[in-house]
């Protein structure tokens, strides 16, 4: 059993290019008037986008795909943004949309499922941080059992949903691609459960790890979404994703003289010296232009008061924490980086959603908690960092 989460958090709204899929032509909603190594460079496959695991959504610039709560499981909507209908993302005549059968449709968790588009075709990776190697009658005498007398549920409503979350959590990693008449499933490879799968192009997915005492050990990978052939991704010592900038990705990594040791003592009085770079980053071509760097902060460890990015900019906090009487941080300088473009998404991550295995009842579905951004020693923003830098 895994539980993993990204260190970041979203500025603005999700600044995606348009891509297009056939749904359900029955609206939902009245519209409204208003690892191996990569032996050589992976060619470019389109923009750039963001996989919003948080809220199992994905912006694709013509349409809004989300996940929602249907009959113990989850099912893929589709709001068009010319229209403002909402539709099931399924155009199977006659489908109830409350079965595998259904390419809407999938088993478990709806918010551990992460929907996206890539080269017009609609995808579902599914993204549980849970996964068991039990049979389906030890997962039920484990989970179900103890909950047939504590839940207003039928037997039958109870076994639906618990086989569901065991269908989820025993599945092999994959990634599902609808069609008019289904859905192909596309199997990764084992190690992929160890990765945050957090950004795609029109060709792959891409995802990282962090590993080490203080997260200071990185790795990435790039997954094939033909093959599901898994490659790694070159990166610099503590380097990680941030964010889709300007046709390729926002990193950012601390820059020492020496390695950082992982034993933590050593690590804080280690890193004091270290600055932050932010770096404009293609992984497919390992094309790499430094955009800026700043002092470590001890208040933001790892992003130095990073904010989020807008129409090819980075906006950064003050670096100065401020004392308890201060209201705001000292004025900040301000630049923007030679070349930048808009960049296709230009929002920060939020941190994945976390959440246990749970009984839901007639009344409520048992959506994820949205945890608080403390990754990396972060906290929340508050009135004392009210000042910015656009960078």
């Amino acid at each position: 059993m895994r539980n993993r989460h990204l260190a970041a958090i979203p500025l603005a709204a999700f600044l995606l290019t348009a891509c297009t899929s056939a749904t359900d032509t029955v609206p939902l909603t009245t519209p409204t008037p208003e690892p191996t190594a990569t032996a050589t460079p992976t060619p470019a496959a389109g923009d750039f986008a963001w996989l919003n695991r948080h809220d199992s959504s994905f912006n694709s610039g013509d349409a809004y795909y989300e996940m929602v709560y249907r009959n113990h499981g989850g099912l893929l909507l589709k709001t068009d943004y010319a229209t403002a209908a909402q539709t099931v993302a399924c155009t199977v005549p006659g489908c109830t949309h409350d079965s595998a059968n259904c390419p809407a449709w999938f088993p478990g968790r709806y918010s551990y499922y992460c929907p996206f588009v890539a080269d017009g075709a609609v995808y579902v990776l599914n993204a549980s941080f849970f996964h068991t190697d039990q049979t389906w009658e030890e997962y039920r005498e484990e989970y179900l059992t103890p909950q047939l007398d504590s839940t207003d549920l039928t037997p039958e409503e109870l076994e639906a949903h618990y086989y569901g979350l065991w269908q989820q959590q025993s599945a092999a990693p994959q990634v599902y691609r609808l069609t008019d008449d289904g859905k192909t499933c596309i199997d990764l490879p084992a190690e992929s459960v160890d990765y945050e799968f957090v950004f795609c192009d029109d060709a792959a997915l891409y995802g990282v790890m962090t590993s080490g005492n203080n997260g200071q050990n990185t790795k990435a990978v790039r997954v094939d979404l033909t093959t599901g052939a898994l490659q790694s991704v070159p990166l610099e010592p503590t380097e990680y994703f941030v964010t889709c900038y300007d046709g390729a990705l926002l990193t950012v990594r601390y820059v020492t003289d020496a390695p950082l040791p992982d034993d933590l003592e050593q690590f804080r009085a280690a890193v004091q010296s270290a600055t932050v770079e932010f770096d404009r980053y293609d992984p497919r071509t390992g094309e790499r232009r430094k955009l800026i760097e700043r002092p470590y902060n001890i208040a933001d460890e790892r992003f130095s008061g990073y904010l989020g990015t807008h129409n090819g900019k980075l906006y950064l906090r003050s670096a100065r924490p401020c004392r308890a009487a201060a209201t705001t941080a000292a004025p900040c300088r301000s630049m923007t980086p030679l070349t930048a473009a808009p960049p296709r998404c230009g929002t920060r991550p939020r941190p994945a959603t976390c959440g246990i295995t749970g009984t839901p009842t007639r009344t409520s579905c048992p959506p994820g908690a949205a945890g608080p951004r403390t990754g990396f020693g972060c906290t929340a923003p508050t009135a004392q960092w009210a000042a910015t830098a656009v960078i």
